[in-house]
């Protein structure tokens, strides 16, 4: 065990009496946007180029060894998996590998029930629905990054066109996951040279938030970096600390990475701790040492001197911090591959991942609903109008549905229609040139390779892309149609799948967010209660028992910012509602965050019984009205010297929820 693993088991902090905390000012409600947020171009993910070129050759390599080999349809059928590049994201290899594969397997599996549908034209809207509806929820369920469940739809699509021959679908499903082994081997080529590519961006992420965060502390609002932190930490753990394979240990580089994970979780909570005392800017060197950190990981060999100097007049706490700092500069200069005593991975397994997108609080599911049953009305309606073919409109209204509220489905529509008529356009152009199979070969790779580009940037200028790329392949299906007819068939489809999905976001479940604030709110406040009445019952050393409500609370501050940020972004009327609790929501945060943080360092508090159980009854009071929208009475929290930072949180919270307006509820 590391001397600084041991230090942190067995640390136990005097307790504090003088308080000198100032609580920091609550930052402006968040801005939902609007319409013109279809347009926004982000500015902050870095481009993705390796993921734009395992994309653009997954798709391209089989079409041009069709060519080469004239076997256009084999190449059709293997460009089926090929979608499998397009799910490639920043996690660890042996993450990606197991992930690429099931993305593999799903593909597959969608290809053919589209397939079988074809059969019996009628089934195709209820086949489509399932593929829908199933592949979000599965998505939403193990937080798959966009593109989510649409090129599971798009595979499904496409397997409708094909001519009907039940003897040949087991043959054509095995070449479409033979194109998605070409896209695992892509995706999987960067572990050849260098194998922990993928921590390194992770850990430097996560030091380079830690910065931010620290810099923020005393001056100004330090809500959105803490969650930012927060997000950033979780996602670090669940891609560094977790091994997709039960039996696989770490050791070496991987190991190390990890250590530098965890030395950054005692970090933050060092310094939630520093801020729900003191609250005064902390030294400039404490916030440049993370930033050395994450700077010196871009390049091997690379030694930091010690960044904090000799201490002059430190309290506790900071003293606390600066060691957890010179820890992590330890864990980075040494590197070592001997370390005993490895770090316990979060426990995400099936059952707890499913349990969580079913549950009361989640979104997941609504979602899923929602698109099932629009794309299967959508379909329906293209059917019943003579189209025996919806594939068009199913892929319309499921790309419009990808958002998760309602202000995202009209952004989307926005989206997919704007980009889908100006695809449409450019599609004509090279149709109408009568290019070449090999041509259109290599424009659909540019425009998969642009794709990837472009959608971290803009959905809108990545559907310009995506549409004549879709078409090209469609092309190859030799379906009988003139290009007149082909761009007007996906003009009227795309205007009525994006119909069906705007009025199903308007009405299915558009308020799924919101009506699930004021119970996640108070379930939070519970979950912080609880942890509260616990360390001031529990001696020090059995305060450790209280893990697992750590971990729960944890998650349930990710989820409230996560359900708020929704539920700002729904129907206007709604998110207006939503905004009267933005005070509580910041006050319930800052109380669970410091309350982590106090679990972090136990301390034995002597409280009496009275004061206790007056603490309880004020926990379960808040939790209550929280739930069921009712206005909070004249309450206030007891001090509790040893925490004054939770006190006034506290004491914020009931205010908040006593002047918020609740005479109209979600």
């Amino acid at each position: 065990m590391t001397d600084y693993t041991k230090e942190k088991k067995e640390r136990v902090r005097e307790p504090k009496k003088k308080s000198l905390y100032s609580r920091p000012p609550v930052a402006e409600h968040p801005n939902p946007g609007g319409i013109k947020g279809a347009f926004h171009w982000n500015k902050a993910p870095a481009y993705p180029w390796g993921k734009a070129v395992a994309a653009a050759f997954s798709l391209g390599i089989p079409f041009l060894l069709g060519i080469l080999f004239h076997q256009l349809d084999l190449a059709l059928l293997a460009s089926m998996g090929s979608f499998t590049a397009l799910y490639i994201h920043n996690e660890p290899y042996p993450q990606r590998a197991l992930k690429l594969f099931l993305i593999n397997l799903g593909l597959m599996i969608s290809f053919g029930l589209g397939q079988l549908s074809a059969a019996y034209p009628l089934s195709m809207p209820l086949v489509f629905a399932l593929v829908s509806a199933g592949s979000v929820f599965l998505s939403g369920a193990f937080r798959l990054p966009p593109p989510g469940g649409y090129f599971f739809v798009l595979v499904c699509a496409v397997g409708t066109i094909l001519p009907f021959d039940l003897s040949e679908i087991p043959f054509r499903m095995g070449m479409a996951f033979a194109g998605g082994c070409l896209a695992w081997l892509l995706g999987m080529s960067g572990w050849i040279w260098n194998p922990h590519r993928q921590e390194k961006a992770i850990v430097i992420l996560v030091y380079r938030l830690l910065s931010a965060y620290l810099d923020k502390i005393g001056k100004t609002s330090t809500d959105s970096a803490r969650h930012q932190l927060t997000l950033a930490l979780k996602n670090a753990e669940e891609a560094v600390l977790t091994s997709p394979f039960r039996k696989m240990k770490r050791v070496g580089k991987s190991l190390y990475l990890a250590h530098l994970i965890e030395k950054a979780n005692d970090i933050f909570l060092s310094a939630i701790e520093y801020e729900a005392r003191e609250n005064s800017p902390i030294q400039e060197e404490f916030v440049r040492a993370p930033l050395m950190i994450a700077e010196a990981m871009k390049q091997e060999g690379q030694v930091i001197s010690s960044p904090i100097g000799n201490p002059i007049d430190r309290d506790s706490l900071t003293e606390r911090l600066a060691k957890d700092l010179m820890d992590a500069v330890t864990i980075f200069n040494e590197k070592r591959k001997d370390y005993n005593q490895l770090i316990q991975s979060p426990n995400r397994n099936i059952k707890s991942i499913l349990s969580s997108a079913i549950a009361p609080t989640s979104v997941v599911l609504p979602a899923s609903l929602r698109i099932g049953i629009a794309v299967l009305i959508a379909a329906t309606l293209s059917v019943l109008l003579g189209n025996e073919r919806p594939y068009w409109v199913s892929l319309a209204c499921a790309s419009a549905l990808q958002g998760p509220t309602a202000l995202a489905i009209v952004q989307r529509t926005i989206q997919r229609s704007v980009g889908t008529a100006i695809g449409i356009m450019i599609a004509g152009v090279i149709f109408f040139s009568h290019t070449s199979s090999l041509h259109l070969i290599l424009i659909a790779m540019v425009f998969q390779f642009c794709v990837e580009l472009t959608i971290v940037r803009n959905y809108t200028l990545a559907v310009v892309f995506i549409t004549p790329m879709a078409m090209i392949i469609t092309f190859f299906t030799h379906v009988q149609l003139t290009t007149l007819s082909l761009i007007e068939a996906r003009l009227i489809d795309t205007i009525l799948g994006a119909a069906v999905a705007l009025l199903a976001g308007l009405f299915l479940w558009h308020g799924s967010a919101s009506s699930r604030l004021p119970k996640l709110l108070g379930s939070t406040i519970q979950a912080s209660g609880d942890i509260l009445q616990g360390l001031l019952q529990l001696p020090a050393s059995q305060q450790k028992q209280l893990v697992r409500q750590k971990n729960r609370l944890r998650t349930l501050l990710i989820n409230l910012r996560a359900v708020y940020d929704g539920s700002i972004k729904e129907l206007r009327t709604q998110s207006d509602r939503v905004e009267a609790y933005w005070l509580s929501i910041v006050a319930a945060e800052r109380l669970g965050y410091f309350v982590l943080a106090a679990l972090e360092s136990p301390i034995n508090v002597s409280i009496d019984a009275e004061k206790l159980r007056e603490i309880s009854d004020i926990f379960n009071e808040l939790t209550e009205q929280a739930k069921l929208q009712q206005p909070i009475g004249e309450l206030t929290f007891p001090e509790i010297p040893d925490f004054p930072g939770i006190t006034r949180e506290v004491n914020e919270l009931i205010e908040s929820l006593r002047i918020k307006d609740l005479s109209t509820k979600i």
